[in-house]
């Protein structure tokens, strides 16, 4: 009966994965001296080989140092070509970017949300004070060609 029990305790500690350790107690016709303790060490289960953890870090992506959709566009007469690949949305802040440059403020909380997030960007002047008076001769055919490809394709601004 005694080793049914050793047996029991050795499989349900087996299977509980703890290592335990156990000392038996002299059989009372032995003398404790005659005899040193023995120590029964009962080994863990072996440990399950741990699933590797993959940590997925971004590639950084090149950021322009400026930080424009179109950074020529108060320099140089856009194409057509210029503006193809860009979205409905992308071509708004295209042509709000010439403004933007200005230090103008917006009234649509998304443009003025995506002008705020850009490092360059110092919005000073109220959407009424703003003199267009301030752009030169590239920024005032570049955004009459955005607004022109805006209409043609979209069928006018995005917002």
């Amino acid at each position: 009966m005694r080793i049914w029990r050793i047996l029991l305790f050795l499989l349900l500690t087996l299977l509980s994965g703890a290592a335990w350790t156990f000392s038996p107690q002299p059989a009372a016709s032995q003398p404790a001296a005659s005899q040193p303790p023995t120590t029964v060490i009962i080994p863990a289960a072996p440990a399950t080989t741990p699933t590797p953890v993959h940590i997925i870090t971004p590639t950084p992506q090149p950021v322009s140092p400026t930080d424009y959709l179109l950074p020529d566009s108060n320099s140089r007469y856009l194409t057509e070509a210029d503006l193809n690949g860009l979205s409905h949305e992308q071509l708004c802040f295209a042509r709000n970017e010439i403004y933007a440059r200005h230090g103008r403020q917006f009234k649509t909380p998304q443009i003025a949300a995506y002008f705020n997030s850009k490092s360059w960007y110092h919005g000073t002047i109220s959407p009424a004070d703003f003199n267009p008076d301030v752009f030169n001769q590239y920024e005032k055919a570049n955004i009459s060609l955005i607004q022109q490809y805006e209409k043609k394709y979209f069928g006018g601004s995005y917002y």
